[in-house]
């Protein structure tokens, strides 16, 4: 009788867990709150272009990409354009300019998501379909 018990909590629990899988991330229709209020302008694939408050990448104001075989974090004030090009093994080739007028060829992760606020909502965007983001 204790064993059936023991399995039926188990069954249930594991059912509990099961259902937890959307948690984490930042709830639909939210933007995560930055330090500093980014502005910039984002072009998807599609090539439609939204204005952007409280710009961020995964919550953070700053670009995390691939440089070579190390990460670099380029904080987005000092970043002038990224525009995207392909993709390939889940990973995005940017050429990033700063504003110092310097170019940097860097690989953005495809998982990365883009955030902010618009005049009408909340907007984020999948780094795979940005085509082009401009700071202003």
């Amino acid at each position: 009788m204790k064993n059936i018990m023991i399995g039926c909590l188990a069954i249930c629990l594991a059912l509990l867990c099961l259902g937890m899988g959307g948690i984490g991330g930042y709830p639909e229709g939210t933007v995560p709150e930055t330090e500093i209020d980014i502005q910039a302008v984002v072009t998807d694939r599609a090539g439609v272009t939204t204005n952007i408050t409280q710009f961020s990448m995964d919550g953070k104001i700053i670009l995390k990409a691939s440089h070579g075989r190390g990460v670099l974090t380029v904080p987005f004030q000092n970043v002038a354009t990224i525009k995207f090009g392909e993709t390939l093994n889940n990973e995005i080739n940017a050429s990033v300019e700063l504003k110092s007028g310097e170019w940097m060829d860097m690989k953005v992760s495809g998982r990365a998501r883009f955030y902010g606020a618009t005049d009408f909502g909340a907007y984020q965007v999948r780094a795979s379909d940005v085509a082009e983001i401009r700071i202003l």
